[in-house]
């Protein structure tokens, strides 16, 4: 295939079993995400958001179609092939920010350098440049624990940006926030996308903050509708 664009998928399908019963979620669905681009996600609860986010950051295992980072079909690799260019390809930052309560902010920043085998040297480094450019220089050595809730999303997008990705994906980032910390977290992450160059795909049910994407999409039972 050839692709320019960060993220697609092509014809994609998810039905899940239970027991002798099919429940279908997602169906035939197509979808672009150019290099660049801020997307969102929007739509009812249990419309199959939040599953869509996880088959395209291969996170979840297809039933019909294809996912491609880049020209890379990811769909057909083995685990341990996806992992390693998930490392390299994505960021991801969820509603739950799932930082290691047991690390400071710096040794969860640095995590996914250290898990592709680059020196502490190194990311120690970039884990206190990222830790800068999100406001928490002077929070760097305290545990997740003693950092309120707009700080932890903070770090989880200093640890999302690390690994240098082309696209960051994001499953209601600011949901678990007051608004005056939902929009400063929100502008935050669109700033440094845009200074990193990356893409953004994020599911939300704000929609004061998906005017502010470049794209949006309402996914319903008739698939993802642009939003105009």
């Amino acid at each position: 295939m050839n692709n320019p664009s960060v993220i697609a998928c092509q014809s994609l399908g998810k039905t899940y079993q239970d027991g002798d019963l099919s429940v279908p979620v997602l169906h035939n669905l197509d979808l672009t995400i150019p290099a660049g681009a801020t997307v969102g996600i929007m739509g009812a609860s249990g419309s199959g958001k939040s599953t869509l986010l996880h088959l395209l950051g291969g996170l979840d295992s297809l039933t019909t179609g294809a996912v491609f980072w880049g020209e890379t079909r990811i769909d057909t690799l083995g685990e341990n092939a996806r992992c390693r260019l998930r490392n390299q390809h994505l960021g991801f930052i969820y509603q739950l920010h799932h930082l290691l309560p047991e690390l400071t902010a710096l040794e969860n920043v640095m995590l996914p350098l250290l898990l592709a085998k680059q020196s502490q040297v190194n990311a120690i480094k970039e884990g206190m440049n990222l830790l800068a450019a999100v406001g928490l220089s002077h929070r760097f050595q305290h545990k997740i624990g003693e950092l309120s809730g707009g700080e932890r999303q903070r770090t989880a997008i200093a640890r999302a940006l690390v690994n240098k990705p082309r696209c960051i994906l994001a499953d209601e980032p600011t949901g678990n926030l007051d608004r005056e910390n939902a929009e400063h977290v929100f502008s935050l992450m669109l700033n440094l996308s845009r200074d990193f160059g990356l893409s953004v795909v994020m599911v939300t049910h704000d929609a004061y903050l998906a005017d502010q994407l470049d794209i949006v999409y309402d996914l319903s039972v008739d698939g993802l509708i642009p939003r105009t």
